[in-house]
């Protein structure tokens, strides 16, 4: 897949997907290292800041007054996904909506997806502020996003499939975090931190990322299970004499 996207960057240098699709399949091939994954990302996702997106007064707001005095005390915060639906990340996120106090946070949803199930659902009823922004050009999402006078936003693809990082680049949240979807550094210049911790993120990681890692005291994530999963069974290697492996994940990774 690699040597493919890198003949499609060849035809197409400035083409922003096979940039990230560039990036992100490096993760999954082995011979590239920590310093070279975070190389690849400076050199093709850190120059984005520039052509075809707004940036001046975006994040300050030229669309009227702030609003953001209008909950005192509240943090306005933002999150920006196409996962707002049955998915991987949605089994993390949910238990953190869930436990969120309303009280200190003012909730935003940016949903660049199309889908809509009964996560997505379950999804609304946490967050009081929901944005369908997936037929939005990148401009228009930053402007969006800045209308809302964000205290932070919080992207959670970074370089997967939906991600939306071009309009990251306008800065239209003052603060800008990336979380959850992607592992490894995203190489945005616009993207201030990332949330971690100290398993994902050891000594050895030192210095790989463009991003400030946030580290947490313990995970970083917190997995929900599905409603519907059986109870945990006896260990099958205690009566088939060996162990057996398996991935419920994408072939490809």
């Amino acid at each position: 897949a690699r040597t493919y996207f890198a003949q499609a960057l060849s035809l197409h240098p400035d083409n922003l997907a096979h940039r990230v699709s560039y990036c992100a399949t490096s993760l999954y091939g082995g011979d590239v290292d920590g310093p070279g994954q975070l190389t690849l990302s400076r050199e093709h996702i850190g120059a984005i800041a520039g052509p075809g997106v707004m940036r001046a007064g975006v994040h300050a707001g030229d669309t009227g007054e702030d609003t953001r005095h209008d909950t005192p005390g509240r943090i306005r915060l933002g999150l920006l996904s196409s996962d707002f639906r049955l998915h991987s990340c949605a089994f993390f996120l949910e238990p953190l909506l869930r436990h969120i106090d309303p009280a200190r946070f003012e909730l935003f949803a940016y949903d660049t997806g199309s889908r809509q199930d009964e996560f997505m659902q379950r999804f609304q009823r946490y967050i009081g502020h929901w944005r369908h922004v997936e037929r939005l050009p990148s401009r228009e999402l930053a402007r969006t996003v800045a209308q809302d006078r964000l205290h932070v936003l919080v992207d959670l693809a970074g370089l997967t499939d939906g991600g939306r990082i071009e309009a990251l680049a306008a800065k239209p949240a003052p603060v800008q975090i990336t979380w959850l979807g992607y592992l490894g550094s995203t190489g945005h210049p616009a993207i201030d931190y990332r949330l971690t911790d100290e398993h994902v993120d050891g000594p050895d990681q030192q210095g790989l990322s463009t991003e400030t890692p946030l580290k947490l005291e313990r995970s970083y994530v917190c997995y929900q299970p599905p409603a519907d999963a059986p109870d945990v069974a006896a260990l099958p290697m205690l009566t088939h004499g060996h162990p057996t492996f398996g991935s419920f994940n994408a072939l490809s990774k």
